[in-house]
C-alpha cells in the first residue's frame, strides 16, 4: 500500500486528482496521517514530512482555487490541526487556511442551509443528494477537528458550530431508509455513505444532544449486511456479485474512527 502511494506521488509529494490537477484531498489526508504518526511516536521526521506536504499542496493549488468546496474545507481544518500539533504558529499557514475557509463558505447558502458542491453548481443554484453527501462530510470534518479550529480560528469555528443543527435537518432529508445517500443513477443506494453517515450523525448526537438512533441503526445494519466474505463492500444495494465495489476507502477510515471514538 505504501509503495503504491509513493509510486503515484509527484516529485513534490503531492498527488493528482482524476482531473489532472493537484488534489487537496490527498494532500490533506497525508498530512493528517503524518501528524498522527508524530503524535504516536514523537519522531520529528514525521512532523517535517507533514509540513513539507502541506506546503507543497498549498503551493500547487493556491494560485488557482478550483474543485469542490469540501476539499478546501478539509484543507482548512487540516491546517488548524497542523498548527496546533506542531505549534508552528506561522502566519502564512493561518492566513492561507482562512482563505480556503472563505472560498468554501462562500458556497454556503445561509438562507437554505445548502452547501453547494462547487462553484458551477452554485451558479446554477443546483443542489441534490450528491451535494448533501459532501455537505455531510463537511460536517464530519468540522466536528472531527473542532478543538483545533476553536484554538486557531475561533470566529469561524463558532459560525460553523452554530449552523450544524440546521444543516443536519437539511441533509437528513436526503438519506434513504438504509441510512445511505443516492449518489448517482448507477449508485442509488451508496454503501460507503452509510459509514460516513454513521460517524457524522453519531458526532452530532455527541456534541449537540440530538438523538439520531434510527439513522445510526440503519447505517450499522447496512454496513453489516453489505460486506462480502472477502472483506470488500458492494457499491450499492443491488450488486451482490462483488465486482462493483467501487470506492471503499471511507468505509475503512470511518469504521476505524467509529471504533476508536465510540
Amino acid at each position: 500500500c505504501i509503495s503504491y502511494i509513493v509510486r503515484n506521488k509527484e516529485e513534490d509529494w503531492t498527488w493528482k486528482s482524476v482531473w489532472g490537477y493537484t488534489s487537496t484531498l490527498y494532500g490533506s489526508m497525508a498530512v493528517s496521517l503524518l501528524l498522527k504518526a508524530y503524535e504516536l511516536t514523537g519522531y520529528s521526521n514525521y512532523l517535517k514530512s507533514a509540513k513539507d506536504i502541506l506546503n507543497d499542496t498549498i503551493y500547487s493549488d493556491y494560485l488557482e482555487l478550483r474543485g469542490s468546496n469540501n476539499d478546501k474545507l478539509l484543507l482548512f481544518t487540516t491546517i488548524a490541526e497542523y498548527v496546533v500539533i506542531s505549534k508552528d504558529y506561522n502566519s502564512f499557514f493561518m492566513d492561507v487556511g482562512l482563505n480556503y475557509y472563505n472560498f468554501s463558505i462562500s458556497q454556503y447558502n445561509i438562507t437554505t442551509n445548502e452547501w453547494y458542491y462547487n462553484l458551477r453548481e452554485q451558479n446554477l443554484d443546483f443542489y441534490d443528494s450528491h451535494s448533501a453527501y459532501y455537505q455531510i462530510i463537511n460536517i464530519y470534518n468540522i466536528l472531527k477537528r473542532r478543538n483545533y479550529l476553536a484554538l486557531i480560528y475561533p470566529t469561524q469555528n463558532s459560525f460553523l458550530a452554530n449552523i450544524i443543527p440546521e444543516m443536519e435537518l437539511l441533509v437528513e432529508g436526503y438519506l434513504t431508509e438504509n441510512g445511505t445517500i443516492f449518489y448517482k443513477d448507477d449508485t442509488p443506494d451508496y454503501t460507503e455513505s452509510a459509514a460516513v453517515n454513521l460517524v457524522t450523525f453519531k458526532l452530532i448526537e455527541l456534541y449537540y444532544s440530538i438523538k439520531n438512533d434510527e439513522i445510526i441503526a440503519s447505517t450499522e445494519n447496512t454496513i453489516l449486511q453489505r460486506q462480502l466474505d472477502n472483506g470488500a463492500y458492494i457499491r450499492t444495494d443491488n450488486e451482490l456479485d462483488g465486482f462493483s465495489i467501487w470506492y471503499t476507502d471511507n468505509i475503512g477510515e470511518f469504521i476505524a474512527f467509529y471504533i476508536n471514538v465510540f
